[in-house]
């Protein structure tokens, strides 16, 4: 878990690319081999750690989560996380992929049908995650947030009581096994992302793209089952407890 306490030079030993991101911040590249605590150095440079450990969590590669970065984390500081990620997915990625499978089917499609097979699977794999992350996020997310807002004093006890008295929407973070489906119907029609010889750079580029993109679901994924859900356990306890003493 990274805390205040934590070295600054650990801290770069792990997290590499936190060197150019603490530079930009005001740090010198020759401090960021010194033995101060973390909580010091960004203190001085004006840096809240939650921030620090949001743009980890943003940076983190593969399909496993970094325990380290989101242990410190507040359910606040993680749906924050979550959120930039949701709009990631369905603003930037998502449409992007459409447009390339798009512009791939129309130019290759007659000597590549499967591409068109893959665009129609991914047209049905986008309508289905974006409705479950919108979802997700009016209803999980949202009563994460009116919990902190009563523990903040935020939000009257009339209204968590009401709160508490609807069904728990914590089984919109389960979603099943649609996107490991969606990716082996993927890996089936490409032959196992395979490319043919003549395969331009958009097609590369896609099929790379489409690997990374099952990579940062399943830890995004991973996050929300393994950590978030833990969280609304924590705050759902400190409402009763807070309700319960008032």
């Amino acid at each position: 878990m990274l805390t205040e306490r934590t070295l600054i030079c650990d801290v770069i030993k792990r997290y590499p690319l936190l060197s150019g991101y603490l530079q930009r911040w005001g740090m010198q590249a020759e401090e960021l081999a010194n033995d101060l605590p973390l909580g010091d150095v960004l203190a001085r440079i004006g840096l809240p750690l939650q921030t620090l450990l949001q743009h980890l969590a943003l940076h983190q590669t593969g399909n496993t989560y970094d325990e380290a970065v989101f242990a410190g984390m507040s359910a606040a500081d993680m749906i924050a996380v979550l959120r930039r990620e949701h709009h990631d997915f369905l603003v930037k990625r998502l449409p992007r992929f459409s447009l390339i499978l798009k512009e791939l089917s129309e130019r290759k499609g007659a000597e590549q049908p499967h591409l068109l097979d893959l665009r129609d699977a991914f047209e049905r794999f986008r309508a289905d995650i974006s409705e479950h992350i919108l979802q997700e996020q009016d209803s999980l997310y949202t009563y994460i947030e009116q919990l902190q807002a009563f523990l903040w004093g935020e939000l009257s006890t009339t209204d968590v009581r009401h709160l508490l008295a609807q069904p728990s929407p914590c089984h919109h973070a389960l979603r099943g096994d649609e996107d490991e489906a969606f990716f082996d119907q993927a890996r089936t029609i490409t032959q196992g992302y395979s490319l043919p010889a003549d395969a331009g750079i958009m097609q590369r580029s896609l099929y790379k793209e489409l690997q990374q993109l099952e990579s940062d679901l399943l830890r995004h994924e991973a996050v929300e089952l393994d950590l978030l859900l833990g969280r609304v356990v924590q705050l759902e306890d400190a409402v009763h407890h807070r309700l319960a003493t008032a």
